[in-house]
């Protein structure tokens, strides 16, 4: 039994006995009123019956009371502990998650590639995967489909401090956030997107708030700009559908969570930023199609808040790897074009060298 039905069955058990406990009250209150009338101007042995029968109702509230007592602590007791097993799975879960982080990281840096497509194509491989096991731990976490994926800022823009230029694309996704076997959702995920098109990020770059999250974004037009004064933007609502009609972000998702994926400044020595305080590599967003609306619904979501902000901090350095090792390739690669061509040109000018002596000969 897991720790909905076990909370099923004690809420359903409990309106039960409440049930009982009332009408045993309602019986001994009229009985006790109706004996002390009948003693008084009655019937005394009746209205001593009546007076044992409202006893007798008072035991029965006194023994339910008792009975739904322990029966709520039993509950009480099964749900703390069904509680307990699920989040010792998500945990252990989580633990997994970053082994596998670490072990991608390390498999960076002991491989070798020949292209930066190369490198490309297996990192993108090894990503999604990880996403998919993200989306496994969420959904068990969350009681609901989650959907995860990681978004990276251009190579070119990892040293411009001119972040309104930047621009970002979702480098991976899970099963799930591609929108199962369709693929729907992420059919536009090759497009570079200005990150000024995405609220989400853009008050995060400009170090307004830390990360950014919204268990329920039914108003959140509203709510943003009555907490920011900002106009809400998404560029999902950039695209378009199949009918010509502009996409609308809460056709795919109603919660967000957005973290940076990000370290700060001073921990990078004599290397560049992009950021006065940080150096920002791309972010790492989750969100459901269903808001988060009761106590225990949103319980669980801000504890999924924290365990976002540990996979990103993790992802730095194994993005930073990656973007290295790419960046370095396609420098290799550039050289290679450029003496590939230096050489053409070399021996274009030595071919053209040996034509003209060969005239001149000629000509003598």
């Amino acid at each position: 039994m897991d720790n909905t039905q076990t909370s099923k069955y004690f809420f359903s058990d409990f309106k039960i006995s409440k049930a009982g406990v009332f009408i045993a009250a309602i019986i001994d209150v009229l009985a006790n009123i109706v004996g002390i009338i009948v003693a008084i101007y009655g019937d005394k042995e009746i209205g001593k019956i009546i007076i044992i029968i409202a006893v007798a109702a008072l035991l029965l509230v006194v023994a339910a009371v008792t009975i739904n007592f322990f029966r709520a602590g039993k509950a009480i007791r099964l749900y703390r502990h069904a509680a307990f097993d699920k989040q010792n799975i998500i945990t252990s879960d989580f633990h997994h998650i970053l082994h596998s982080i670490r072990n991608i990281t390390q498999s960076l840096a002991n491989t070798t590639y020949n292209t930066d497509e190369e490198l490309k194509k297996s990192f993108e491989k090894d990503e999604r995967e990880l996403c998919n096991k993200i989306e496994e731990m969420y959904k068990k976490l969350f009681d609901r489909p989650t959907s995860v994926c990681i978004k990276m800022l251009q190579a070119d823009d990892l040293a411009s401090e001119d972040y309104k230029k930047w621009q970002i694309t979702t480098f991976a996704r899970g099963f799930n956030s591609s929108g199962g076997i369709k693929g729907e959702r992420g059919k536009n995920d090759h497009k570079l997107i200005p990150v000024e098109r995405n609220s989400d990020f853009l008050i995060i770059i400009e170090d307004i708030v830390d990360f950014f999250v919204s268990e329920d974004m039914t108003d959140i037009r509203q709510k943003f700009q009555d907490t920011y004064q900002r106009v809400y933007t998404n560029s999902r609502e950039d695209n378009e559908k199949n009918n010509k009609e502009k996409e609308r972000f809460s056709d795919y998702y109603n919660s967000t969570i957005v973290i940076p994926i990000r370290i700060e400044s001073r921990f990078l020595g004599d290397s560049n930023s992009n950021l006065k305080k940080y150096h920002l590599l791309g972010f790492f967003c989750i969100d459901t199609v269903d808001a988060f609306k009761t106590r225990e619904e949103l319980d669980k979501f801000y504890i999924g808040v924290e365990y976002a902000k540990a996979v990103a901090d993790a992802l730095y350095n194994q993005i930073s790897g990656y973007l290295g090792r790419f960046i370095d390739l396609r420098i290799k690669a550039k050289k290679a074009k450029q003496s590939i061509k230096d050489t053409n040109i070399t021996a274009s000018e030595q071919q053209a060298k040996v034509s003209n002596a060969d005239t001149l000969s000629e000509s003598d």
